[in-house]
């Protein structure tokens, strides 16, 4: 009776229902992205390229680990697929010459983002998920934030007011 509860407790934790440490680990890379997604989209609202760039680098080196951690423990196509896509999108970020080309990029970094928070229940105290309808050619694109108060990443303090909160996590 004990070796198999032993045999069934390595499963659970190989399986990774229980694993605290994993769990926390890949909570801290989470609030580590969300800290650097922030002072980025903080940046790109203050029209600020070069403090754009440094967050984006430092978000992607979280994104890098956190998939590396999560796809260690996780054998998932759909969770390999998402994670690729997500640094593709950084990729491209990164290759920005100015805060157009870099502003470009960022809806897709906020999917997935956001994509990653709902599928990993982020525990963080409260976020809110914009929508500005005038961005992309009239299609729309969606960022995050810790605030209430629009400060619209895509124009900048053009129409820094333009947005409106359709989702709150947590």
């Amino acid at each position: 009776m004990k070796v198999s509860l032993v045999i069934f407790f390595l499963i659970l934790l190989n399986l990774n229902v229980v694993n605290p440490i994993y769990s926390q680990s890949l909570q801290t890379h989470l609030e580590n992205m969300v800290e650097e997604y922030l002072q980025l989209k903080e940046s790109l609202a203050n029209n600020d390229f070069e403090r754009s760039m440094k967050y984006l680098e430092l978000f992607s080196k979280e994104v890098i680990e956190y998939a590396e951690k999560e796809l260690h423990q996780v054998n998932s196509e759909e969770k390999k697929r998402s994670s690729g896509e997500m640094v593709s999108a950084i990729n491209v970020a990164l290759k920005s010459i100015n805060i157009e080309f870099l502003r470009d990029s960022f809806d897709e970094i906020s999917k997935y983002l956001l994509n990653e928070l709902e599928q990993n229940r982020f525990k963080r105290s409260r976020l809110y998920v914009y929508y500005c309808s005038q961005i992309n050619n009239g299609n729309g694109a969606i960022w995050l934030s810790d605030k209430k108060g629009t400060q619209n990443p895509y124009y900048g303090n053009k129409e820094i007011k333009c947005g409106i909160i359709i989702k709150v996590l947590n």
